[in-house]
């Protein structure tokens, strides 16, 4: 695949059809917080675990 033309498939970050992951316009999603515009890994304020 050389990541060029349209996507046939759905993207895999927003599942939206039309465009690569890697041209996905939507801001990527936290999975720790559920918030929008950084990653788990970078994530400030994740959720406090249960004892």
């Amino acid at each position: 695949m050389s990541g060029e033309g349209k996507a046939s498939g759905a993207c895999f970050h927003c599942g939206h059809t039309g465009h690569w992951a890697m041209q996905c316009p939507t801001e990527p999603k936290c999975y720790a917080c559920n918030r929008s515009g950084h990653f788990a890994r970078t994530c400030v304020d994740p959720p406090a675990s249960s004892p």
